[in-house]
């Protein structure tokens, strides 16, 4: 079983991978691998931001010390979520697509920064089961994914794939 630590800098891991291939592709990839690969970033961060939002923070939040944190993140991952949007509305071929797409990649590595540099040390400090919540946190992340989250009702699944074999690896 993976802590939720654990869990959430693998997925932070994969989507950080996903902006590096498309920065490998950016020029000269036709446009529908680079829409591929924004799909799937899209998707993933929708189920990280579900997760993270329903579960790992609500978890952090209850420590009277953290909330500030906690209020920041939401708020990052509010623009995260806005960005995504704007992607998911773009045809590929817009001028502002691949622009849009690296900041958005910018923005979550700022994100993930911050999580693991002033976030994760605090949740290690609290008093909190990192295990038992990451066992709620891929609780969730099976529930979403039966559901039929997003990702899998797009026309790639490899994203709720992805996310599900990094929780179980």
């Amino acid at each position: 079983m993976k802590d939720a630590i654990t869990l959430l800098n693998q997925q932070h891991r994969h989507v950080i991978e996903l902006f590096a291939r498309f920065e490998d592709l950016r020029d000269g990839a036709d446009l529908e691998c680079k829409q591929g690969i924004v799909e799937d970033a899209c998707d993933f961060l929708e189920l990280h931001d579900r997760i993270a939002e329903e579960v790992f923070y609500p978890a952090l939040a209850a420590r009277a010390d953290s909330r500030r944190l906690v209020d920041e993140a939401r708020v990052k991952h509010g623009v995260v979520r806005h960005l995504s949007a704007e992607l998911r509305a773009m045809d590929p071929d817009d001028p502002r697509y691949d622009a849009t797409f690296t900041v958005l990649g910018e923005y979550v590595r700022y994100q993930v920064e911050m999580e693991c540099s002033r976030m994760f040390p605090e949740a290690r400090g609290a008093a909190i089961d990192l295990d038992k919540l990451g066992a709620r946190m891929l609780r969730r992340l099976h529930e979403l994914s039966r559901k039929g989250h997003r990702a899998e009702s797009a026309t790639s699944p490899a994203s709720t794939t992805a996310t599900l074999a990094l929780a179980a690896g």
